[in-house]
C-alpha cells in the first residue's frame, strides 16, 4: 500500500525506503533499463520531464497475494516536454496498464509493467504504418 501511495503522491523520496537496491523493472515500452533504485528515480524523472505540468498516476485496483501485489493503473498527463529524443507534442494522454510487483522483506524487488503503448503513441499523434514492400 505504501508503494501505491508513493506513486500517487509522486513522492520519489520514499523510493529508498520502499524499493530494494537491486530492484528490476521489466517494461517493454520504456526507453531505458531500470535495474536499481537510482535507475528507477531516473526513469520517473524522465516521465516528469515529458509530462511536467499534470502527470498523474492513479491506482484503480490493487490485489495483494503472498509476496506479490497486482495493480491496475491509469497514467495521465500532457506531453509538454521531450520524451528522450522525441519532441513534445502538446497532446494529453490517458494510458491504462497493469503492474505486478514482487516484495521481499517489505521492499519491492521486481516489477513487471504492461501498458497500452499503441494507445500512447496514437494519443501523442503518431501514426502506425505497415512496412512497405
Amino acid at each position: 500500500q505504501q508503494a501505491v501511495e508513493m506513486y500517487e503522491a509522486k513522492d520519489w523520496d520514499r523510493i529508498d525506503e520502499l524499493v530494494a537496491p537491486g530492484y528490476v523493472r521489466h517494461d517493454p515500452q520504456q526507453p531505458m533499463l531500470v535495474d536499481n533504485r537510482a535507475a528507477l528515480k531516473e526513469y520517473l524523472a524522465f516521465l516528469e520531464v515529458a509530462y511536467p505540468t499534470d502527470m498523474e498516476i492513479t491506482f484503480d485496483e490493487v490485489l495483494v497475494m503472498d509476496d506479490r501485489f497486482v495493480a491496475r493503473f491509469t497514467f495521465s498527463g500532457t506531453n509538454t516536454g521531450p520524451r528522450g529524443d522525441i519532441p513534445a507534442t502538446g497532446n494529453r494522454v490517458e494510458i491504462t496498464g497493469v503492474s505486478i510487483s514482487r516484495v521481499v522483506g517489505g521492499l519491492v524487488v521486481e516489477e513487471w509493467v504492461y501498458a497500452d503503448l499503441l494507445g500512447t503513441l496514437q494519443q501523442l499523434g503518431f501514426c502506425i504504418t505497415p512496412p512497405q514492400p
